[in-house]
């Protein structure tokens, strides 16, 4: 195990310090690196080549199987694969529609909030839903000329 990951798993949970630096590294620093290699630079090269739709696609599927952790076969894995495709899909949509990044890490960020399963999921849906109708009426809307 890696030193930095050692040293993590040692602090105590009941340190104010613990939780500091996970709401840190959680909310702020993992949301804008991820943002920026994802869809920063993997969607925008895929994009010149083959159009938006294979690469958000393309993107997500990147983003999701870069989350390693959740790669051995469960339940509970196979429903966090499904949500990290889900989300990589929306945030691939919005950064398409919107080509910048601030919405994407701001959602990303939102995202990573510590919730119960249920209710991350369903926020996961109503972001997809969103995403969707955002994407159809925002083209629509910059065609018309807003």
């Amino acid at each position: 195990m890696a030193p930095w990951r050692q040293a993590f798993f040692e602090m105590s949970w009941r340190r104010w310090q613990f939780w500091l630096l996970a709401a840190i590294m959680s909310y702020a620093l993992i949301p804008v690196v991820e943002e920026l290699i994802f869809r920063g630079y993997y969607q925008r090269r895929l994009a010149e080549d083959w159009g938006d739709g294979p690469a958000i696609i393309g993107t997500a599927c990147f983003f999701t199987f870069a989350h390693r952790q959740y790669l051995i076969a469960n339940a509970y894995n196979l429903t966090m694969i499904a949500s990290l495709l889900c989300l990589a899909i929306g945030l691939g949509v919005v950064f398409a529609w919107t080509r910048s990044l601030i919405p994407s890490i701001l959602a990303h960020a939102i995202i990573n909030v510590p919730m119960t399963p249920f209710w991350q999921g369903a926020l996961l849906v109503v972001f997809a839903i969103g995403a969707f109708f955002v994407w159809r009426g925002g083209v629509r809307a910059v065609r018309q000329g807003l």
